[in-house]
């Protein structure tokens, strides 16, 4: 009888998580507030924007949520820095920035917290690992990756209707998440009963936003995340000649390593496009006219970066890697109206980029935990131009062409945290 055979080697268990690097050291070190996906759950609104005003400290630039304020009123900053219409804090969605590539603002609208894993509060300026942006802090979101199938449809006062949906399918060795929102109302009159005027209307709103994950294991300690998102936004405040429209569409490719050395490697592309008309309203509010129509603000922004943590003894983490992010765009207007025709066309835009690189080294010593990191950054803005003629002659009134500007950054932060009982 022939000797039995041995058993099979044991295989090592490939687990799919959607996620990035472990949470580094340093952050311990740092004032972090995590938002738990059971908190978003239990979230009165499910607005995102909403959802971060309950954070200490985070600050938007209108009280007015995203439903009924303009689209390029909707920043976002923390430590009380006062509220900007161009964000002072970064926002990232799985390591891909969030702010509009030309303006700064954040679409609201494009995002589903139900999506989320969770979120992070990173309190203070000084990132080294998140690029550029992080005047006052960072606002991290992870994306969830989970099988199943939810859905929820709301209704309320004013016509409002809420819908949204999600389905994640495991499908050869990876999973496939897919998820949708849609929200539309009648709106609100955004002035009070005593002041108001013939002109002055409900503003109702439509959104809606879909989003497609692929997450899947390429070998045993190496997982690729790719994503494809779009988002359409359409409201007006209140009067005739006041509509706003933004379209979007995101791109992502991510890379992650978790073997002995720990590494990430994504890149992206962004793309936006923001209509917005402006009225003045007469005495009396009783008649409201055009002043102003961008009628395209198209924008791109494209970028990427890459992670590395060395294998170093336990209690010591290393982080080296370099980020770039590239934005263009430019604001197409009709202007000078009168008797409610324009009488003037314009241009302006340019594009930008930023090339960085960073280190940051933590360390515990007994109780203590000791980290200080660096970055360097190259900036240059180019193609910075204004353009305005007139419309009835083509008579160019303006042909301004900026010269190209450059320069280097530096950036550093350091921190001890000592448990005192």
């Amino acid at each position: 009888m022939p000797p039995a055979l041995p058993p099979p080697p044991p295989q090592s268990a490939i687990v799919i998580t959607g996620r990035a690097l472990p949470e580094p050291k340093a952050e311990r070190v740092y004032d972090v507030h995590r938002i738990s996906r059971g908190e978003i759950e239990q979230a009165p609104s499910h607005e995102l924007d909403q959802l971060l005003k309950g954070v200490p400290g985070v600050q938007l630039f209108r009280r007015s949520d995203a439903r009924s304020g303009h689209p390029t009123s909707q920043g976002v900053t923390l430590r009380a820095l006062g509220g900007n219409a161009s964000s002072r804090a970064l926002l990232v969605l799985d390591g891909v920035p969030q702010a509009d590539p030309f303006g700064g603002w954040v679409n609201w609208p494009a995002y589903d917290p139900q999506t989320l894993a969770g979120i992070r509060v990173i309190r203070g300026g000084g990132s080294v690992a998140n690029g550029p942006g992080a005047l006052a802090g960072t606002i991290e979101m992870t994306s969830r990756s989970d099988a199943g199938v939810e859905g929820e449809l709301d209704y309320g006062s004013r016509d409002s209707l809420e819908a949204r949906g999600s389905v994640g399918v495991d499908a050869d060795g990876g999973v496939l998440s897919l998820s949708a929102r849609g929200a539309r109302s009648d709106g609100f009159v955004p002035v009070t009963r005593a002041t108001r005027g013939p002109a002055d209307e409900p503003a109702p709103y439509r959104e809606w936003s879909g989003r497609a994950r692929w997450i899947a294991s390429l070998w045993t300690d190496t997982e690729l995340q790719a994503s494809l998102a779009g988002f359409h936004d359409w409201r007006t405040r209140g009067t005739d000649f006041t509509t706003n429209r933004t379209n979007g569409a995101d791109a992502s490719l991510r890379l992650v390593g978790r073997g002995a050395w720990q590494w990430s490697a994504l890149g992206y592309w962004q793309w936006r496009n923001l209509m917005s008309s402006f009225a003045s309203v007469s005495d009396g509010r009783a008649q409201a006219n055009r002043v102003a129509l961008q009628y395209s603000v198209p924008s791109h922004g494209r970028g990427g970066s890459l992670e590395v943590r060395p294998p170093l003894p336990d209690g010591i983490e290393l982080r080296l890697g370099a980020d770039t992010r590239g934005t263009s765009g430019e604001s197409r207007e009709l202007a000078t109206y009168v008797d409610s025709e324009p009488t003037r066309r314009r241009a302006a835009g340019g594009e930008s980029w930023t090339i960085g690189s960073y280190a940051e080294a933590t360390a515990d010593l007994g109780r203590a935990t000791l980290t200080g990191g660096a970055r360097i950054d190259r900036w240059s803005i180019a193609d910075g131009h204004l353009f305005e003629q007139t419309i009835a002659t083509g008579a160019v009134l303006t042909d301004q062409r900026d010269a190209p500007r450059s320069g280097w950054l530096p950036t550093a932060r350091g921190g001890i945290a000592v448990p005192l009982g």
